[in-house]
C-alpha cells in the first residue's frame, strides 16, 4: 500500500518546530503565554528542544525513520 499523507497535527507541528530550531536566526519563547515573545532560547535550551521535536516526529509521522522493511 502506498504512504498515508501526513495528517497527524502532532507530526505537523514536531516538523515545523524542527524547521525552526535548526534555522540560523534566533527561537524565542513565551513563557507566560501572554502572545508576546519573552526571551530568546540559549544554546542548550535549543538543543534540547531539537532533539524533543526529532523524538516527536519520529514518534509521530510515518517516514523512512520509523517504516519497517520485509
Amino acid at each position: 500500500p502506498a504512504p498515508r499523507p501526513v495528517a497527524n497535527a502532532n507530526c505537523s507541528n514536531a516538523r515545523s518546530n524542527l524547521s525552526v530550531l535548526q534555522g540560523s536566526g534566533q527561537v524565542t519563547i513565551d513563557e507566560n503565554k501572554d502572545g508576546k515573545p519573552d526571551r530568546n532560547l540559549n544554546d542548550s535550551e535549543r538543543a534540547n528542544r531539537t532533539a524533543l521535536a526529532e523524538a516527536q516526529i519520529k514518534t509521530y509521522c510515518d517516514g523512512p525513520a520509523v517504516a519497517s522493511g520485509s
